[in-house]
């Protein structure tokens, strides 16, 4: 589940969290705006112990041949990961949305925030 945590001039800051159970969160704007993928962190309770990624994928709304992934990274041994996008971020257009994801197979408590812009 989201929560804005703050908003920014011209975007916001979504925070979503659980435990012991899959990251598998989706963000697109209300009411389905372009906008700009600046920055996504995770933070897990305890290193990860699996060979799994944490990865962040467009989902186009032009269909899945349009789908692409912008991030990926293997988690083992890890505890963090943060990623920001140079200059304004990464377009997404009208109607796409982020694909936020982790198989947490170690079942930690997770902290995932992402930042968009306009």
């Amino acid at each position: 589940m989201a929560d804005v945590v703050s908003v920014l001039g011209g975007g916001e800051r979504k925070a979503y969290s659980g435990s012991a159970t899959a990251l598998s969160e989706s963000y697109s704007p209300v009411g389905g705006a372009g906008f700009y993928l600046r920055e996504v962190s995770l933070k897990l309770d305890v290193a990860c112990t699996e060979v799994e990624n944490f990865t962040i994928t467009k989902d186009a709304v032009d269909g899945a041949d349009w789908d692409s992934e912008v991030f990926s990274q293997p988690m083992s041994g890890k505890i963090s990961s943060y990623v920001r996008f140079e200059g304004k971020g990464i377009p997404f257009s009208p109607g796409d949305k982020v694909l936020i994801a982790f198989d947490n197979t170690d079942n930690n408590n997770y902290n995932v925030l992402l930042t968009v812009s306009e």
